[in-house]
């Protein structure tokens, strides 16, 4: 994987677009990092721990779910 995102890039994302709270993600290949930010500890409590443990479990399934839809349509095609 390509090197995950920062707190310090999470924390900039926040502050550039002045949000409460993000939520950072990387993707590469069939692999997904995330880092969250929270301006209070109330916003990072709902982003940090409430967020983004299932967004970046349930983009990662999907990720995968894609990638190996994919390799079953190029077989497919190979095949023919």
């Amino acid at each position: 994987m390509t090197r995950p995102p920062t707190i310090h890039q999470a924390r900039r994302v926040c502050s550039e677009t002045g949000a409460r709270g993000v939520i950072v993600l990387a993707l590469d290949d069939d692999q997904v990092a995330g880092v969250s930010y929270g301006a209070t500890s109330a916003a990072y409590r709902v982003v940090g721990n409430a967020c983004c443990p299932p967004v970046v479990e349930a983009l990662g399934r999907a990720v995968h779910e894609a990638l190996e839809r994919a390799k079953i349509q190029q077989t497919a095609r190979t095949s023919r």
